[in-house]
């Protein structure tokens, strides 16, 4: 009787056993074919993207239906990495996903203002609408300043337009000290419009005066 119940128990165990590997190795498939999708879909956005080739001011473009092209090609790949194709749970990670993909995209386009810009949009907005985010989207904030700062100080140094947007977001952001500086850099800078920055550093002092 015992040598029945212990054959019994055995048979058992090793039906139980072969379930779950069956499911195990299931499971295991599918992620394989999720990974290996991914994997084609991430070929396919990153195969044309010259990390390499090293940035042109505009004025050394020779060919803009290539520099368009080349824009629009990175610009593909950081969408999709916004989309989260992993199906990551972190938000962190996810977020440094994509600002990754944006310093990749800085070595080539690091004159165009709007891949800067975009950046920068991404990082302010990335935790806004997350609950329990406010710490995070403080972070965030200076993550953006700070990525504002650095291309005014690197490609932007002669770019009315980022020193604008940069002066805005910080008003945004109540850093009104900060918006001042940067209208005393533009006004330093001989490659700089200095009437149009004089429009709006006396647009901002009015409205601080003011309003």
């Amino acid at each position: 009787m015992a040598n029945k119940l212990l054959a019994l128990i055995s048979n058992k165990i090793k039906q139980s056993n072969d379930e779950n590997a069956k499911a195990l190795i299931e499971e295991a498939s599918k992620d394989f074919q999720i990974v290996k999708k991914i994997s084609r879909e991430y070929e396919s956005y990153t195969r044309h993207l010259p990390r390499h080739m090293p940035a042109l001011p505009p004025d050394q473009i020779t060919n803009i239906e290539e520099e368009l092209k080349l824009v629009n090609n990175w610009k593909r790949y950081i969408n999709w990495e916004k989309k989260n194709p992993l199906k990551l749970k972190s938000d962190d990670l996810v977020k440094k996903r994509v600002m990754f993909a944006y310093e990749q995209s800085f070595s080539c386009l690091g004159y165009h203002c709007d891949i800067w810009h975009e950046a920068a949009c991404f990082l302010y907005n990335f935790y806004r609408n997350k609950p329990n985010a406010e710490q995070l989207q403080k972070e965030a904030e200076h993550e953006a300043s700070y990525l504002y700062e650095r291309a005014i100080n690197t490609y932007m140094r002669n770019n009315l337009l980022i020193h604008l947007v940069y002066s805005d977001f910080e008003e945004i952001r109540g850093c009104y000290q900060k918006c001042y500086e940067i209208y005393e850099k533009c006004l330093q800078n001989v490659n700089i419009d200095a009437t149009l920055t004089w429009i709006h550093y006396i647009r901002l002092v009015y409205k601080r005066i003011f309003i």
